[in-house]
């Protein structure tokens, strides 16, 4: 009777630290690119032109997004200079 507790004691505890918040690394919030502050928009720009070159290893999808975000991101710019 002594190992049936036992072992339902180790259960409940195994299943209990299972409910513990998550804190490992999360996927960065994506701003929008009219909201970028002007002096992120080159790094940004940067990031989404190297997507922009290799467009044949993403999704139609994915090559959709980031086609877009380019080309806001070349506004904003514009935006930032004047």
């Amino acid at each position: 009777m002594k190992m049936v507790s036992f072992f339902a004691a180790a259960l409940a505890g195994t299943l209990l630290s299972g409910c513990e918040e998550f804190e490992g690394e999360q996927a960065a919030e994506v701003t929008a690119p009219e909201y970028y502050p002007c002096r992120q928009v080159p790094q940004a720009l940067a990031q989404a032109d190297a997507v922009v070159r290799n467009p044949s290893r993403l999704s139609a999808n994915e090559q959709n997004y980031w086609f877009d975000r380019k080309d806001r991101l070349v506004k904003r710019a514009w935006e930032c200079k004047a």
